[in-house]
Formats: C-alpha cells, sequence, structure tokens
C-alpha cells in the first residue's frame, strides 16, 4: 500500500487545504521554497513507505481482520435453494443506523399500545448496545496490535510531514514572482506539482481555487 492510498483512503479522515498552512507572510526567495519543498517531499514520502512497511507487517498478524458486527442476513435465490447471506456493519453509524429504523418499522407497527411500543423499544435498544460493545472491543483490540506495531507512531509522523509539504506548497502558491523569470519557474512548479503523485495540491477540494490563487499571484507580478 504506498502513500496515496493512505492520504486518500479512511486513515486521512478529512484532506486540509495547503492554504490552511499558509503564513501571513513569505519571506524566502521561490527558488528556496522549491528546494525546501523538494526536500520536504523526501522526507514525506519516506515516512509514508514507513507507514506501508509496517501495514504489511500487521497484515500477517493471524485472525487479524477490521473491527466489524453482524447485522443481518439478506435472503436470495440461487436457482435451486434459498441462500441467507450474512451483512456486516463496519462502523458505529452503520450500526446504529439500520437497528434505529427496524426499530422504528416496529414501533409503527404496534400503533398506540404504548406497552409493546416500550417493550419494543428496550428490545432493539438492548440490541444496539450489545452490537457497539462488541465492536468497540474489537476496535481497542485493533488499535493496541497497531499501537504496539509502530502504525500509529509512523502515522503521526506522516501526517506531519504532509503537513509541512502541504504549506510549503502553500508558500509556493501564494508567491508573487518578481523577476519575470520566477513567474515563468512558478509556473513550470505548479505543472510540475499538480502531475506529481507526491504532491497535495490537486488532492483538496480546494484543488481548483488553489491554481486561481497561484495564477493571481503570477498575474500580480506581471501586470
Amino acid at each position: 500500500m504506498d502513500r496515496r492510498t493512505f492520504i486518500k483512503g479512511a486513515v486521512v479522515a478529512a484532506s486540509t487545504p495547503a492554504a490552511a498552512f499558509a503564513p501571513p507572510a513569505l519571506a524566502a526567495s521561490l527558488a528556496t521554497l522549491i528546494e525546501r519543498h523538494r526536500l520536504a517531499i523526501v522526507e514525506d514520502r519516506a515516512a509514508w513507505d514507513a507507514v506501508a512497511d509496517v501495514d504489511a507487517l500487521l497484515d500477517t498478524i493471524p485472525g487479524r481482520n477490521m473491527p466489524k458486527v453482524h447485522i443481518s442476513n439478506v435472503l436470495s435465490w440461487n436457482g435451486t435453494e434459498r441462500v441467507s447471506t450474512p451483512t456486516y456493519a463496519y462502523s458505529e453509524e452503520a450500526i446504529r443506523k439500520p437497528i434505529l429504523q427496524h426499530m422504528e418499522g416496529q414501533m409503527a407497527m404496534a400503533g398506540t399500545n404504548e406497552v409493546m411500543r416500550e417493550k419494543i423499544r428496550q428490545g432493539y435498544m438492548a440490541k444496539l448496545e450489545e452490537k457497539l460493545a462488541d465492536f468497540r472491543a474489537q476496535e481497542a483490540v485493533y488499535k493496541q496490535q497497531e499501537d504496539e506495531a509502530g502504525y500509529t507512531a509512523a502515522m503521526e509522523k506522516a501526517r506531519a510531514a504532509a503537513n509541512v509539504v502541504r504549506a510549503l506548497e502553500a508558500d509556493i502558491i501564494a508567491f508573487v514572482p518578481q523577476p519575470l523569470q520566477d513567474a515563468s519557474t512558478k509556473a513550470a512548479w505548479i505543472v510540475w506539482a499538480y502531475e506529481d503523485d507526491f504532491c497535495y495540491l490537486a488532492d483538496t477540494k480546494d484543488g481548483p481555487h488553489v491554481l486561481v490563487t497561484a495564477l493571481t499571484a503570477i498575474a500580480r507580478a506581471v501586470a
């Protein structure tokens, strides 16, 4: 598993716009910023490679699976007989939603019979708590395995390295080039950064806006 898989997957819950890391003033030259970015990319890549190495090690642990709980069974017909296929939930939200929806349906069928409605509610809430407790216990074991293998520490280091790269990219994007050569250099860097697999400019929701910001800075310089 490579860095891009991690950065775009569930491991990283949300992508932080590069502009969020921009300092209030830019003192470095464009050449210095680009060189610092190049070095930061090297560290960032190594950090995510380390995460991938630990993740591969975790995959070798016998019986290690993503936390999940059985929610229901789906009946289907295979041409000769009915087949029951179990369905699983992999998050607390995915556990709550079907159980509570089914509870509401059963309570609606009970009409105004408050005794029956309360009995249904208690039964489903007990089921929900049982499923959540099972899921949380699995999550605790899963997290402990990650901590002991060094995965948690590796992820923290990789995220910190990614933030450094994002901050430098924000600096370069906001940089107003003075000589015309700097404008050309910045434009060439933008093209490279958008196409390079280890840059973050295209990884955020603000990708198109970042490009506009960069071009605006260049326009200010050559106007």
